[in-house]
């Protein structure tokens, strides 16, 4: 396995704080028992995520704030 590939019982996942738009690169696994957590942003302290399952999730990194301006799509009708 090469050094930058991770097992299909791992992902890494990418979120976007609600309220500053703070960007966060984390770490999906697979775990044997159910469990619950949450991530608050660094920068504003609102709740990212919060999750109950078979997943947990680590290695939060931020990774900056989005360079593209979000804009609703035009009516198309």
């Amino acid at each position: 396995m090469l050094p930058f590939m991770i097992s299909t019982a791992q992902a890494v996942e990418h979120y976007c704080c609600p309220n500053c738009q703070m960007w966060f690169r984390v770490l999906r696994e697979r775990v044997r028992d159910y469990q619950s957590g949450s991530f608050n942003c660094i920068k504003c302290k609102a709740e990212v995520i919060s999750w109950v399952g078979v997943f947990g999730y680590s290695n939060w990194t931020p990774v900056g704030t989005p360079t593209a301006i979000r804009k609703p799509a035009p009516d198309m009708f």
